[in-house]
């Protein structure tokens, strides 16, 4: 039995990882940009009202209930949901091809957890940083389908 592809079956498979890779790509680069604008905004609202940077940065991820955390949260939700969206655009399997994004994305993610000068998170977040990726761009591809 032979399991050679045909041209079509082949150039179907590369789009597929195309859509993903792009999705998942798009989705580190949103995720960065909302996350600098976050914390920018974060940071400069507490020099505003008196505090200095240092201690704007340490109010910023002092607790687990802090605003650090949340914002980043938020902007881990619409990269993934935006990622998931731009990749479901790419064929056949629209929701199998924006939940394969999100696994790209959580690559950076991964990444970015065992970093050496990166701090300890709390177990919730670091719980809710690998499954919000994941279903947030599952939504963005089922907004695609919906919209198709």
């Amino acid at each position: 039995m032979s399991t050679s592809h045909t041209s079509a079956e082949s150039s179907l498979y590369v789009a597929g990882f195309r859509a993903v890779l792009l999705g998942g790509l798009c989705a580190i680069g949103i995720s960065c940009f909302y996350g600098s604008v976050f914390a920018g905004i974060w940071l400069r609202v507490s020099m505003w009202n008196g505090a200095s940077l240092q201690e704007a940065y340490a109010a910023l991820m002092a607790s687990s209930g802090s605003p650090g955390y949340w914002m980043a949260m938020v902007s881990q939700a619409l990269a993934g949901a935006i990622g998931g969206y731009i990749a479901a655009r790419g064929g056949d399997k629209p929701i199998a091809y924006a939940t394969g994004s999100s696994l790209v994305y959580l690559s950076f993610v991964g990444v970015m957890y065992i970093n050496p000068s990166s701090q300890a998170v709390p177990f919730w977040y670091l719980l809710l940083s690998l499954v919000v990726p994941i279903v947030s761009a599952a939504l963005g591809g089922v907004l695609y389908v919906r919209k198709t």
